[in-house]
């Protein structure tokens, strides 16, 4: 304490304080924290003392944080405290936290887009080739679930969902949508692959022939007979085989139905393709805007 000549009291006092700043980590890790330090007298309102600060930060004698760090001044609004009692003076600091993005960048976000971009190759590979397809799309689709594990158990507790993990949920959407519309293909596909016959009809057929031969063995002059007839009835007036009805063979209509298929099977993966890409950059740009703090 020293007694200047001008009748003012100089009052020292080194004192080492630890602070703690309630931090919201919703939008973690791209978030931005501000913390004020606010130290005055609550005895004496601001008529009577006034408080002034000033703040001294060596950034080249700090170790290497996880944020980017600034001292400001405290903001006007900070330097009066108004309580019932009266109007303090305050004084002191604020601090800006900005957090480094560039590691979750490269571990996460790039890996994350490329394996949602590696996805969409799988539309380009034909829907026959079920092994190369379904592996490409499965493997993508656990390695993005075991990288929001693991980014899960480290991000810092938040009441919502937080940034990163938004964004991992809509790159596993992307690739679970992948399998899905493979799924339909190969649904459509195993219609088209369906049997001509049913089991009923196939009974139906072995026991004839088995009645046949039988019958064949005893009276071979009736076989004749009625292969003849047989011939005569499956053979028309133009020498094509008829099936009871008029128009297009059995066979012609499954080709021309498999083909139609085949069409439609072709037109989802190219819709796949086309609308894919589009959604996933509007949904990156969104994200970024939305997330982009502004140093002030």
């Amino acid at each position: 304490m020293r007694i200047r000549k001008n009748k003012t009291i100089n009052y020292e006092l080194n004192v080492r304080i630890t602070i703690s700043c309630r931090m919201n980590f919703d939008d973690f890790p791209l978030d931005a924290h501000t913390c004020q330090f606010q130290v005055g007298s609550y005895y004496d309102t601001q008529e009577t003392v006034t408080c002034q600060s000033v703040t001294i930060y060596d950034q080249d004698r700090q170790r290497s944080l996880q944020h980017f760090l600034e001292i400001e001044e405290l903001p006007a609004s900070y330097n009066t405290v108004d309580i019932p009692s009266g109007v303090y003076s305050a004084c002191g600091f604020q601090v800006q936290l900005q957090r480094k993005q560039m590691q979750f960048v490269v571990q996460v976000y790039l890996p994350s887009a490329m394996f949602v971009i590696v996805s969409w190759v799988s539309f380009l590979v034909k829907p026959e080739v079920v092994p190369g397809r379904m592996a490409m799309l499965v493997t993508l689709f656990l390695v993005l679930i075991n990288i929001c594990n693991s980014v899960r158990e480290q991000a810092p507790t938040s009441s919502r969902l937080n940034a990163v993990d938004l964004y991992l949920v809509v790159c596993v959407f992307f690739v679970f949508a992948a399998l899905i519309e493979y799924a339909v293909i190969l649904l459509l596909l195993k219609k088209r692959r369906k049997p001509r016959r049913t089991i009923a009809e196939g009974l139906k057929t072995v026991l004839s022939n088995g009645d046949v031969r039988q019958s064949g063995n005893k009276h071979p002059e009736h076989i004749d007979g009625n292969r003849d007839m047989l011939e005569l009835e499956e053979v028309g007036p133009a020498g094509s085989k008829s099936n009871g009805q008029r128009g297009e063979s059995p066979k012609k209509t499954n080709d021309s139905l498999s083909v139609r298929k085949q069409g439609l099977v072709d037109n989802i993966d190219a819709w796949a393709m086309w609308i894919s890409p589009p959604v996933f950059i509007v949904f990156n740009c969104i994200y970024w805007v939305a997330y982009r703090h502004v140093d002030k």
